[in-house]
């Protein structure tokens, strides 16, 4: 078999190709001498430039490419980064998270009478009343009136006479549990009852301000038994009704001999007012005191006489 040296290879001319011929060079046909009477001139000064230009502006190119990866790669190191720092604060939030679980479980295992726990007489059922104000008699004197002497002065001894004091009282007491007697108190509960213990002082100074002292001939007023005011609700609730009804006699009223209407008309105006009557148990009072609401507004007058 006959190994054809490359160099020997025959040309497109039909000659030995030259190595230039076979392999190019690094610029194309550039660098190649043209052949002999092909009419083509040998590359020029300005050829070389141009295929330099390209290459410079591919090269540019190459180079803004890596400069757009630099600035993302830049990017995504920042981003890691950021996650970097968020795994670190996982242990902290975790630590957190875990104090506020103990405290809200603290909170949940309070029993149902702790101490810091408002009450009022509301809600102190009338067979434990005398072991509740007895507690809290015995927390004035051995408490508040030792460690604040001059509440003696504001907080007069028929206290116990006015509700809203006792109320004020428990509600003092339950803030001073809060402040002083709870194992994890902290000083803003201290600040809270001394502010709130000025103003109940200041209040029952002045709820006590006219009542009798003790030992005095007149005895301490007693307090006015509780209002029920159903009554004025149902008169409310049936009100809207009641005047639409008291209007309509009113306008049937109105129609009468000597304001011209005919007989007839006077007749018909009569058996409404006796049917609406009858059917509703509108009051001779009620219609009354219909009348002279009306007439207390004008406005509501004059637009039933233009109607």
């Amino acid at each position: 078999m006959t190994t054809i040296d490359p160099a020997e290879q025959e040309s497109p001319n039909g000659g030995a190709a030259t190595g230039a011929d076979a392999g190019g060079s690094y610029l194309g046909d550039l660098g190649k001498a043209s052949p002999a009477g092909s009419g083509n001139a040998d590359p020029g000064p300005g050829q070389v430039l141009s295929a330099l230009a390209i290459l410079s502006a591919e090269q540019g190119e190459t180079r803004a490419h890596l400069a757009e990866l630099r600035d993302h790669l830049g990017d995504v190191l920042e981003q890691v980064g950021n996650l970097d720092k968020l795994v670190s604060d996982v242990p902290i939030l975790s630590g957190r998270l875990a104090s506020l679980t103990d405290a809200v479980d603290q909170l949940l295992r309070q029993p149902e009478d702790s101490k810091t726990r408002p009450v009022d007489l509301a809600h102190v059922p009338p067979e434990e009343r005398r072991e509740v104000l007895g507690e809290l008699v015995v927390w004035v004197r051995d408490v508040l009136f030792t460690g604040w002497p001059w509440t003696q002065d504001a907080l007069r001894p028929c206290w116990l006479h006015h509700p809203d004091l006792v109320n004020g009282m428990l509600w003092l007491r339950a803030a001073y549990n809060a402040a002083y007697d709870m194992p994890k108190a902290q000083p803003h509960a201290a600040g809270d009852f001394h502010r709130w213990l000025d103003d109940v002082m200041d209040r029952a100074a002045g709820r006590t301000e006219q009542c009798p002292e003790p030992g005095a001939p007149d005895p301490h007023p007693v307090p006015a038994a509780p209002r029920d005011d159903t009554a004025t609700l149902d008169a409310v609730m049936r009100r809207p009704g009641l005047d639409e009804i008291c209007e309509e006699l009113y306008r049937l009223m109105q129609i009468r001999p000597d304001t011209g209407y005919a007989p007839g008309d006077v007749e018909a105006a009569t058996q409404r007012t006796r049917q609406i009557i009858a059917e509703t148990g509108v009051t001779e009072e009620q219609f009354n005191e219909y009348v002279r609401s009306r007439r207390a507004t004008p406005q509501a007058g004059d637009a039933s006489d233009r109607r």
